[in-house]
């Protein structure tokens, strides 16, 4: 009799795990870098399509992220990390699968806005204006752009170097009154 119990408590419970395993799967992956190192503590979400199941974890050390108990469906998986670009995969958990998703972060770019502004009074437009031009971009382009400021006669081009400080001693000590600054990968 006692045989007989053991071996229906064995039946039940393998039973029951099968059941469970039936309604819930995991996604698991990895996240890197452009240059393939890994991405630790990006925050990774997991949304449910067709429901309001989400999750959300940071990846480990190694770029690495495992959410277990997932009940099947379609899902969103979304990827964001400090310095990149966020990002996004689609992923399908069925029965019995572990999707393995692969997440190679672009940088985010950066974004600034210079905002100037000068009263049309304070500026002659008859006269050379002093100049000091900050070439960070040093190209054959680059150098072209300060002969046509230097040729229109409004510009007289004091100096040309790749230096801020430079710029900044000459607008301090007054011997310019402009700073024009041509930025790294300059295109006419």
């Amino acid at each position: 009799m006692r045989c007989v119990r053991i071996a229906l408590y064995t039946y039940v419970l393998g039973v029951g795990l099968a059941g469970w395993a039936a309604v819930v799967g995991s996604v698991r992956g990895i996240i890197h870098d452009p240059q393939h190192r890994p991405v630790a503590n990006a925050m990774v979400m997991i949304k449910a399509k067709n429901s309001d199941w989400a999750a959300t974890m940071n990846s480990d050390a190694n770029g690495e992220f495992v959410f277990n108990a997932v009940p099947l469906g379609e899902y969103a998986v979304s990827v964001s990390g400090t310095g990149f670009e966020q990002t996004q995969q689609d992923v399908l958990v069925a029965s019995g699968s572990q999707p393995v998703l692969h997440f190679a972060l672009n940088v985010a770019g950066t974004k600034e806005t210079v905002n100037v502004s000068a009263s049309p009074e304070g500026v002659a437009t008859d006269s050379h204006t002093p100049t000091t031009v900050v070439d960070l971009d040093r190209t054959g382009t680059s150098r072209g752009l300060v002969s046509r400021l230097a040729a229109t006669g409004r510009f007289d081009v004091k100096s040309v170097s790749g230096s801020f400080e430079r710029a900044n001693d000459d607008l301090l000590t007054g011997s310019v009154a402009l700073v024009v600054a041509i930025p790294h990968d300059f295109e006419a």
